[in-house]
C-alpha cells in the first residue's frame, strides 16, 4: 500500500467511505454497482467478506447527493 499516493484514502471512516461510494461513478458505471457485483461474485464462490458486505449495507443506507 502506497500511503503517500494522492489517492490513498486509508484514513476515511466507514461512513465517509460509504458516502463516496454511493455518489461515485466511473466509466463502467456506479461505484455502488461495482461493490455489489464484487460481493455477489465472492458469494458465488462461497467466499463471505463481512467487511465488504457491511460496507455495501452502509452504501445502501446513503442518499446520493
Amino acid at each position: 500500500t502506497n500511503t503517500a499516493h494522492k489517492q490513498y484514502a486509508g484514513g476515511l471512516t466507514d461512513s465517509e467511505t460509504a458516502r463516496i461510494i454511493a455518489n461515485a461513478c466511473g466509466e463502467n458505471g456506479p461505484c455502488r454497482d461495482y461493490l455489489a457485483s464484487t460481493v455477489a461474485a465472492l458469494a458465488r464462490h462461497d467466499i463471505g467478506d463481512d467487511t465488504l458486505s457491511a460496507l455495501l449495507a452502509l452504501v445502501d443506507e446513503e442518499k446520493p447527493a
